[in-house]
């Protein structure tokens, strides 16, 4: 069992301060702020059910108004991809762009013509 010691019962709270008033920060800053090593804040930052997501701490588990508003975003996808297949469109022009950057093979040197010392 983990004892917690006297003076880092409120880490957690001053961690999640510190992430609620920026998404953004990192374990780095929160470690140097509050004298904590990266891998404990980063423990307590799993501990808060908090994820980095493309630099950002976001809930590990998503809510319930969240989990049903990405199931409405991705039926609406659905329904529209069944309409206009929007999805190949987007796969296949961004395709197009690349073959502006073929490779092109050189031309192959003339072979040089040796000569023998005199």
């Amino acid at each position: 069992m983990h004892h917690v010691r006297e003076g880092r019962l409120n880490d957690k709270d001053a961690i999640k301060a510190l992430v609620d008033a920026n998404r953004r920060i990192t374990t780095r800053e929160i470690g140097l702020r509050l004298n904590l090593s990266n891998s404990t804040v980063y423990d307590h930052l799993k501990g808060l059910g908090l994820s980095s997501k493309l630099d950002v701490w976001v809930p590990h588990v998503l809510t319930e108004r969240n989990l049903c508003r990405r199931i409405d975003v991705c039926d609406s996808l659905l329904k529209r991809h069944e309409k206009d297949p929007f999805l190949k469109r987007i796969i296949t022009e961004g395709e197009k762009g690349h073959g502006a950057k073929k490779m092109n093979w050189l031309k192959p040197f003339p072979k040089p013509i040796f000569t023998k010392k005199r």
